[in-house]
């Protein structure tokens, strides 16, 4: 199964820490996406990420891996890409 992840708050993406690699080990893959202040978490914690910075950009991956499985974290900006994942997903 793919499982895909949207990560803004870095406050918030700690959770990420160890998900990778359980969810690797349960032979499911996963990506994790970011388009803001959680790249600096991600990479000082070696997970592997990809950045998306625009509606286009978020389209494509959401396109191109085909995730079975969309875990996104809700944002109190309206203009947040998270929640423009929401309705791509649904």
């Amino acid at each position: 199964m793919r499982v895909l992840f949207f990560i803004e708050d870095p406050g918030a993406c700690s959770y990420m820490k160890n998900i990778p690699q359980y969810l690797n080990k349960l032979k499911f893959n996963s990506i994790i996406l970011t388009n803001s202040a959680s790249t600096a978490y991600l990479e000082s914690n070696n997970l592997k990420h990809k950045i998306v910075d625009s509606y286009a950009s978020l389209l494509k991956v959401f396109d191109d891996y085909k995730a079975k499985l969309v875990c996104v974290g809700t944002s109190q900006n309206r203009r947040s890409l998270s929640l423009r994942l929401i309705k791509l997903a649904q």
